[in-house]
């Protein structure tokens, strides 16, 4: 089946929702570049998807991809996991709802990271920021 962004774009809603959409509470930023660009948000709150287009002012996790890439993901042609290991998409990740639990757990010596976006893990970004979280003393507190 030929896909457009547009398309995909509209069945979010339809496909997310379910016993696993009950259990989610976030905001998703949606950025696609390319011959078919433009950007979307998705928030999912208590079983619901409303997606919108635009800008979100504070998403949880952003994905940004080519469209080309976008569209052979959907059409299964590129798998989700090669395009993010190859680079061709690309996924930040804030974790609020976790840097205030470690805030208040003690998990993080300093709070320097909270509120960071964190890459993910075996990204090219990861080893710079585990590198950079060594230099400025981020480790599990002691009591």
């Amino acid at each position: 089946m030929a896909h457009t962004i547009e398309s995909l774009i509209a069945m979010i809603p339809k496909t997310l929702p379910g016993e696993k959409g009950k259990k989610v509470d976030t905001i998703v930023q949606l950025n696609v570049t390319g011959s078919q660009a433009g950007q979307w948000n998705a928030v999912i709150k208590d079983g619901k998807v409303n997606v919108s287009k635009g800008v979100h002012t504070s998403p949880e996790l952003t994905v940004t991809a080519d469209t080309a890439d976008v569209l052979a993901v959907a059409d299964g042609k590129l798998d989700p996991t090669q395009a993010l290991m190859q680079g061709k998409a690309q996924v930040k990740v804030i974790c609020r709802k976790l840097s205030k639990w470690l805030k208040s757990s003690c998990l993080v010596a300093n709070d320097k990271h909270l509120g960071e976006e964190l890459p993910l893990p075996g990204s090219p970004l990861d080893n710079e920021s585990k590198q950079k979280s060594a230099r400025e003393g981020a480790f599990p507190c002691k009591k």
